[in-house]
């Protein structure tokens, strides 16, 4: 029995991308456009994504359906005694049915691999569709570029020409200015020779004035050492009519002195179970407090005053100036029958009845070791023969304050 074979062969599709544009091509549109660079540019743009599209396109894997290989049919034995024997055997029916059933195998397995080669070109033809409608919406947001990028060209030559008659314009001015500086230079060179000429003249002026200030300076150097002359001989004169002055007033002192007028002489004494000691800087601060209308003399004192103030009861001025802080110690001094007073007055001391014969003075100094002194200054008051008084210094009380070690 003669067997038919049946081939089915099955076109693969071809996708074909845009032709690529030739060089020609290119400087054609080029110098069409006025040779500008952003158009190649784009161009370029395009052409590399036309190639990444090929590149990345996917291939359409089909697998080939092969018809000649189906199984064969058994052979027909011709018509003659031998295929009534055939016939009457078993075998020859089950071999056409095995024959049959293999060659139905082998059709269903070939519609399927058909099938499936159908929905991979499917797959294809949606994912070429897909991408051609991105590359259509890029062509056309480049061609929108390509048209925006063409108008700001031509703004930009519209400027350009703008800019070129600025320019001129520019070199229009510029030559006017370098005419104008030209004429100021030449301006300036002559007014430098006619300043050199004036300060050549005032050269000479000022080296004339100069040998009339040398001449002034020595008139007036003169005048002023005979001036000077004069006033020593004047001040000389002065201090010998002061020093008669101060000897006639020393004598009229002696003779007759005012009765409210006081004068305090610090002076110093030794006593066995204290030390006094007082520095003339601290005599000056003592008298500028104790002075009350002192004048230039020196009163005499009556001996007798000091005699009878010994033997009757003290009373102390207790001498304590505003700026006298108050002291946090323990050891304080006491003094009996005392006047505490801020500011001197002379009945303090001039009064019969109330005057005081002993006067203290209290006052602080801080020393550079950080200790706190509290010095009290301790004198007898003494009349002095013209109706006034006087206060002799003999005792200093030291009272120290100090940090521990």
């Amino acid at each position: 029995m003669a067997t038919v074979s049946i081939l089915r062969k099955k076109k693969s599709p071809v996708i074909r991308s845009p032709a690529k544009p030739s060089r020609s091509s290119l400087t054609n549109n080029n110098s069409h456009n006025g040779g500008t660079i952003k158009s190649d540019e784009i161009q370029l743009r395009s052409m590399k994504n036309e190639r990444k599209v090929r590149k990345t396109t996917p291939s359409i894997d089909c697998v080939d359906i092969e018809y000649t290989s189906l199984p064969p049919l058994p052979d027909i034995p011709i018509l003659d005694e031998s295929f009534e024997a055939s016939i009457d055997n078993e075998q020859f029916p089950n071999d056409w049915l095995d024959a049959i059933q293999k060659r139905i195998q082998r059709f269903d397995y070939n519609e399927k691999i058909e099938k499936r080669n159908q929905q991979r070109f499917r797959d294809v033809i949606i994912k070429i569709e897909k991408e051609n409608v991105l590359l259509k919406n890029e062509n056309e947001n480049l061609k929108a570029d390509i048209e925006s990028r063409r108008i700001q060209f031509a703004e930009y030559e519209k400027k350009f020409t703008t800019i070129t008659e600025e320019c001129l314009m520019f070199e229009a001015d510029m030559k006017q200015i370098r005419m104008e500086n030209s004429r100021l230079l030449y301006q300036l060179n002559q007014k430098e020779i006619e300043c050199q000429n004036l300060q050549d003249k005032l050269k000479s002026v000022r080296e004339n004035i100069a040998i009339v200030l040398r001449a002034e300076h020595e008139k007036l150097k003169n005048l002023l050492f005979d001036s000077l002359a004069n006033k020593n001989q004047m001040e000389q004169k002065y201090r010998q009519q002061e020093a008669k002055f101060q000897v006639l007033q020393n004598l009229f002192n002696t003779d007759t002195l005012y009765p409210e007028t006081m004068h305090m002489v610090i002076s110093t004494r030794q006593r066995s179970n204290s030390e006094s000691s007082v520095s003339p800087s601290k005599q000056e601060k003592t008298s500028k407090c104790e002075s009350i209308n002192s004048n230039g003399a020196t009163p005499v004192v009556n001996p007798k005053y000091d005699h009878k103030t010994a033997k009757t009861k003290d009373k102390w001025i207790d001498h304590r100036p505003m700026s006298t802080l108050p002291m946090g110690t323990i050891m304080k001094p006491v003094i009996k029958n005392k006047k505490s007073v801020t500011q001197l007055k002379t009945s303090d001391f001039l009064d019969r009845r109330y005057g005081a014969s002993k006067y203290a003075l209290l006052h602080h100094e801080a020393t550079n070791s950080g200790t706190i002194e509290t010095k009290i200054f301790k004198g007898n008051v003494i009349p002095s023969s013209a109706g006034g008084a006087q206060i002799i210094f003999n005792d200093v009380e030291l009272l120290k304050q100090t940090t521990p070690q």
